[in-house]
């Protein structure tokens, strides 16, 4: 008998074993093949012209373009600017991602360099490592474990349950049809798109009325609108509405699809009627005004917000649609009040990023810390929120490192697996010893830099360096530095931009580049190229 209990043990010991090692193979080639994903999506389409000079411009903010319009970057303006002079002679390939940190640029970049035939990178990184600290870390060796992409997958999905047993308080019920899919904002989580025809193959095997049917059910409708296969959609949602008065869904996707067929008096009529059957939800209000909204009907479409605010069900999620609706218009004096309204009825962690960027625009940064602090309570094992923390810090006068440092420290206390995170006790240190950290930090962006340089000559890939037109000053003061020191050649945008004057003309938001600004980025850029060309 025992012989037997210790078989099954080894033989249950080595069949998991063999699982978790086959898993964490799955999960390293899905890591790689995601990388190409994002390298596919990020770049842009390279010219179909072999020959073409490629030039690979990477870094953060400044490269993607901040809120402006992805054709008013300067990696954009600087290909309209070759092209100009020397038709199909260069190809200009946008590899910026928002607040990119040093580190996860030289990651991105060695995905890049495997995926295009580069001849140039031009590069602007080092601001973000000011509060992105995500890979940025003294240990020289990780963990076995907490190296594993399994340990990785399970500490995420602990972060998720946990966020979405936070969240649950708030959800929307759409009367207990798909409730499971309901976020925070109340707006319905899709999964990847996927075929329609193997979406209604899942509803033909399902069971009946199910949430799970009923779930498919929405997605074909997604997958038949996105599909613009509009007369199929029309039909699915008739039927379900005919046999389901209460689906939210239902109502919403034929309004979508009325509204594409500018059918306007239809969609109105059926959100009038679903008013009329669900007086007491706000969901056919917010319908009802997206629909004036898509018709740029403004004023009517906030008499019907005020309307369902008079539900006094899920005011919150009014108010947010309200916000929503004036930042759609540029309105953030009214985005922010409504934002702040909704945020007394909801805790959402989406929404106090929305009110920072708002407050951050307009000097707030004593609020900014507030909602950051309430964003690292609500999910402190997610770094992305203690970003807003770090930057808004160095503008105000507030708030002490030593304040910041006790309320890390007593977050630690009631999470102590932050502890154990290098990231974690780097952001402490940060709030414990500026002056130190501040060295630690620029040591940190010196090695990523000679990383990235001898990366490129490694490849035969010439390198150019610009520091940032706004003034980061220490970082500023680095890269260029650096630059010398290795002799790169290098933009220096800011001593541009502090000639030009008139900041409102050449800047946005806080520090962004308007169009204008992203001009001049363009034209220093272009000179240096065409000065090492001639070289």
């Amino acid at each position: 008998m025992k012989k037997t209990v210790g078989t099954r043990i080894l033989v249950f010991s080595v069949s998991l074993l063999f699982f978790l090692g086959i898993l964490e193979i799955g999960l390293r080639i899905g890591g790689y093949l995601y990388l190409k994903r994002l390298v596919n999506y990020s770049a842009g389409a390279a010219t179909a012209n072999e020959n073409a000079h490629t030039i690979l411009t990477i870094g953060d903010s400044f490269t993607v373009g901040g809120d402006g319009n992805w054709e008013d970057n300067y990696p954009s303006q600087l290909q309209r600017m070759l092209s100009k002079d020397n038709p199909e002679q260069y190809t200009v390939i946008n590899g910026g991602i928002c607040e990119s940190n040093s580190s996860q640029t030289l990651w991105y970049l060695k995905g890049l360099i495997d995926k295009y035939d580069v001849d140039t990178v031009v590069l602007l990184v080092g601001a973000a490592n000011r509060f992105n600290l995500v890979g940025f870390s003294e240990e020289k060796t990780e963990s076995f474990v907490n190296g594993l992409r399994i340990g990785k997958m399970a500490r995420i999905f602990w972060i998720n349950l946990k966020a979405r047993l936070a969240q649950s308080q708030v959800k929307t019920p759409i009367n207990g049809v798909i409730d499971e899919s309901v976020n925070a904002e109340g707006e319905i989580e899709l999964e990847e798109p996927e075929d329609c025809k193997a979406i209604e193959r899942r509803i033909q095997h399902g069971k009946g009325n199910t949430a799970e049917t009923m779930q498919h059910y929405f997605h074909l409708g997604e997958c038949l609108i996105d599909s613009r296969d509009y007369e199929r959609a029309e039909r699915l949602y008739q039927i379900l509405i005919q046999n389901h008065h209460d689906i939210e869904f239902a109502y919403a996707g034929l309004r979508r699809v009325y509204d594409e067929l500018e059918r306007y008096d239809e969609a109105e009529r059926i959100l009038r009627i679903a008013i009329r059957q669900h007086k007491e939800q706000v969901w056919p209000y917010l319908e009802l005004a997206k629909h004036y909204e898509f018709q740029q009907r403004d004023e009517e479409a906030l008499d019907v917000y005020n309307q369902a605010l008079e539900v006094k069900q899920h005011s919150g999620l009014v108010y947010k649609a309200i916000g929503d609706h004036f930042m759609r218009k540029r309105d953030e004096v009214r985005a922010l009040v409504a934002y702040e309204m909704a945020l007394k009825h909801i805790g959402d962690v989406h929404l106090h990023d929305r009110v920072m960027g708002i407050m951050f625009r307009q000097g707030q940064y004593d609020k900014v810390i507030q909602y950051a602090l309430k964003n690292i309570e609500l999910d402190p094992d997610n770094f992305d929120n203690y970003y807003p923390l770090v930057k808004a810090y160095e503008f105000q006068n507030r708030y002490s490192a030593r304040d910041i440092n006790h309320f890390l420290k007593d977050i630690a206390k009631r999470h102590p697996q932050l502890n154990n995170d290098a990231t974690f006790r780097q952001y402490l240190e940060l709030f414990g010893d500026k002056e130190s950290m501040h060295t630690k930090i620029m040591a940190w962006l010196t090695k990523d830099y000679e990383q990235i340089l001898k990366l490129c000559r490694d490849n035969n890939i010439r390198l150019i360096i610009q520091n940032y037109p706004y003034p980061y000053d220490y970082v500023n003061k680095h890269i260029a530095e650096f630059a010398d020191q290795n002799e790169i050649p290098f933009v220096d945008q800011r001593k541009v931009f502090e000639g030009l004057g008139q900041p409102e003309k050449y800047f946005i938001d806080s520090d962004h580049c308007t169009v204008e600004g992203h001009r001049v980025m363009a034209q220093n850029v272009k000179s240096k190229i065409l000065e090492m060309i001639k070289e």
